[in-house]
């Protein structure tokens, strides 16, 4: 839905920005976090320079 949305209007620089970091804490909350508590490694590559230049 938020995509089909997103074709016909667009999004200002602060929501999308607001959208970016959004998808990134749910990205470190459930997929990251719970594999740094198992065996895993988690390599992150660009994470952090790309949340910065945005």
């Amino acid at each position: 839905m938020l995509l089909n949305h997103a074709k016909k209007k667009f999004f200002y620089i602060k929501t999308e920005l607001l959208l970016l970091y959004a998808f990134r804490i749910q990205l470190v909350e459930n997929v990251i976090k719970p594999d740094l508590t198992k065996v895993y490694t988690v390599i992150g590559i660009r994470h952090n320079c790309s949340s910065l230049s945005y």
